[in-house]
Protein backbone atom coordinates (compact mmCIF):
# COMPACT_ATOMS: atom_id res chain seq x y z
CA UNK A 1 0.00 0.00 0.00
CA UNK A 2 1.49 3.63 -0.72
CA UNK A 3 1.86 5.92 1.95
CA UNK A 4 -0.03 8.71 2.04
CA UNK A 5 1.88 12.57 1.68
CA UNK A 6 1.39 13.96 5.11
CA UNK A 7 -0.72 17.01 5.12
CA UNK A 8 -0.54 19.89 7.53
CA UNK A 9 -3.05 21.44 9.09
CA UNK A 10 -1.42 25.29 8.36
CA UNK A 11 -1.82 24.49 4.21
CA UNK A 12 -3.51 27.27 2.39
CA UNK A 13 -6.60 24.66 1.67
CA UNK A 14 -7.16 23.85 5.43
CA UNK A 15 -7.02 27.23 6.43
CA UNK A 16 -9.82 28.21 3.64
CA UNK A 17 -12.07 25.51 5.26
CA UNK A 18 -11.74 26.83 8.73
CA UNK A 19 -12.38 30.46 7.45
CA UNK A 20 -15.23 28.76 5.87
CA UNK A 21 -16.73 27.32 8.74
CA UNK A 22 -15.98 30.08 11.09
CA UNK A 23 -17.82 32.55 8.42
CA UNK A 24 -20.84 30.69 8.54
CA UNK A 25 -23.59 31.15 10.92
CA UNK A 26 -25.43 27.12 10.67
CA UNK A 27 -23.21 24.59 10.22
CA UNK A 28 -22.07 22.95 7.00
CA UNK A 29 -21.95 19.30 5.54
CA UNK A 30 -19.07 18.34 3.32
CA UNK A 31 -20.33 19.14 -0.04
CA UNK A 32 -20.91 22.89 0.69
CA UNK A 33 -17.30 23.05 2.70
CA UNK A 34 -15.42 21.93 -0.08
CA UNK A 35 -17.79 24.03 -2.33
CA UNK A 36 -17.14 27.33 -0.46
CA UNK A 37 -13.41 26.98 0.15
CA UNK A 38 -12.75 26.01 -3.96
CA UNK A 39 -11.26 22.17 -2.82
CA UNK A 40 -12.11 19.08 -3.87
CA UNK A 41 -15.06 16.98 -2.03
CA UNK A 42 -12.85 14.26 -1.41
CA UNK A 43 -9.61 16.15 -0.63
CA UNK A 44 -11.93 17.49 2.75
CA UNK A 45 -13.35 14.58 3.13
CA UNK A 46 -10.30 12.28 2.88
CA UNK A 47 -7.84 14.23 4.16
CA UNK A 48 -8.52 17.72 5.91
CA UNK A 49 -11.45 16.42 7.45
CA UNK A 50 -9.76 13.97 10.22
CA UNK A 51 -6.53 16.62 10.40
CA UNK A 52 -8.75 19.02 11.59
CA UNK A 53 -11.49 17.30 13.53
CA UNK A 54 -8.04 15.57 15.48
CA UNK A 55 -6.53 19.28 16.30
CA UNK A 56 -10.21 20.71 17.78
CA UNK A 57 -10.04 22.99 14.24
CA UNK A 58 -13.19 21.54 13.49
CA UNK A 59 -16.05 19.27 14.84
CA UNK A 60 -19.00 17.55 14.15
CA UNK A 61 -22.36 19.15 14.84
CA UNK A 62 -25.08 17.13 13.88
CA UNK A 63 -26.79 15.05 10.96
CA UNK A 64 -28.51 16.24 8.17
CA UNK A 65 -31.44 14.00 6.68
CA UNK A 66 -30.52 13.37 2.77
CA UNK A 67 -33.21 11.63 0.35
CA UNK A 68 -30.86 10.23 -1.83
CA UNK A 69 -28.74 8.37 0.65
CA UNK A 70 -27.15 8.11 4.08
CA UNK A 71 -27.15 11.06 6.68
CA UNK A 72 -25.05 14.16 5.98
CA UNK A 73 -22.40 14.72 8.51
CA UNK A 74 -22.54 18.75 9.17
CA UNK A 75 -19.51 20.35 10.93
CA UNK A 76 -19.00 23.46 12.87
CA UNK A 77 -15.42 25.64 13.44
CA UNK A 78 -13.54 25.06 16.96
CA UNK A 79 -13.46 22.39 19.24
CA UNK A 80 -16.80 20.52 20.39
CA UNK A 81 -18.22 21.40 23.56
CA UNK A 82 -17.82 18.90 26.15
CA UNK A 83 -20.09 15.99 26.57
CA UNK A 84 -21.43 16.85 23.14
CA UNK A 85 -22.27 14.09 20.91
CA UNK A 86 -24.99 14.65 17.51
CA UNK A 87 -27.35 11.62 17.51
CA UNK A 88 -28.40 10.90 13.54
CA UNK A 89 -31.79 11.79 13.09
CA UNK A 90 -34.20 8.59 12.99
CA UNK A 91 -33.97 6.87 9.45
CA UNK A 92 -37.11 8.04 6.43
CA UNK A 93 -39.67 5.50 5.94
CA UNK A 94 -40.47 4.38 2.59
CA UNK A 95 -44.07 5.66 2.62
CA UNK A 96 -42.55 9.13 4.32
CA UNK A 97 -40.18 9.44 1.14
CA UNK A 98 -43.39 8.38 -1.24
CA UNK A 99 -45.53 10.92 0.44
CA UNK A 100 -42.83 13.69 0.31
CA UNK A 101 -42.46 12.89 -3.72
CA UNK A 102 -46.27 13.43 -3.57
CA UNK A 103 -46.32 16.53 -2.50
CA UNK A 104 -43.06 17.97 -4.59
CA UNK A 105 -45.03 16.48 -7.69
CA UNK A 106 -48.66 17.70 -7.13
CA UNK A 107 -49.33 13.57 -7.41
CA UNK A 108 -52.55 13.01 -5.92
CA UNK A 109 -55.91 11.24 -6.88
CA UNK A 110 -57.36 14.32 -7.04
CA UNK A 111 -55.18 15.10 -10.13
CA UNK A 112 -56.09 11.57 -11.20
CA UNK A 113 -59.32 12.55 -11.30
CA UNK A 114 -59.44 14.86 -12.60
CA UNK A 115 -57.37 13.57 -15.70
CA UNK A 116 -60.26 11.14 -16.27
CA UNK A 117 -62.64 13.60 -16.55
CA UNK A 118 -61.15 15.57 -18.82
CA UNK A 119 -60.41 12.20 -21.11
CA UNK A 120 -62.42 12.01 -23.97
CA UNK A 121 -64.89 9.62 -24.26
CA UNK A 122 -64.69 6.22 -25.94
CA UNK A 123 -67.48 6.50 -28.54
CA UNK A 124 -68.45 2.76 -28.44
CA UNK A 125 -68.69 2.45 -24.91
CA UNK A 126 -71.09 5.95 -25.01
CA UNK A 127 -72.89 3.63 -28.43
CA UNK A 128 -73.62 1.16 -25.93
CA UNK A 129 -75.39 2.82 -23.02
CA UNK A 130 -77.34 4.82 -25.08
CA UNK A 131 -75.35 8.56 -24.28
CA UNK A 132 -75.40 10.77 -26.21
CA UNK A 133 -72.00 12.19 -26.92
CA UNK A 134 -73.70 15.83 -28.29
CA UNK A 135 -72.14 17.17 -31.58
CA UNK A 136 -69.44 15.82 -32.84
CA UNK A 137 -66.89 16.91 -35.92
CA UNK A 138 -66.78 14.68 -38.93
CA UNK A 139 -62.91 13.47 -38.93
Amino acid sequence: MKDRRPVSSDSPGMRRVVAVLEAAEAPLNGHQIAERAHIAFNTFQNQYRQVLATEGKIHLAGYEHNTRGPFMPTYRAGPAPAGFVPRKPRKITSSARSKDWKLRTGYNEARKAERRRCRPPDRALAALMGISLGATRAT
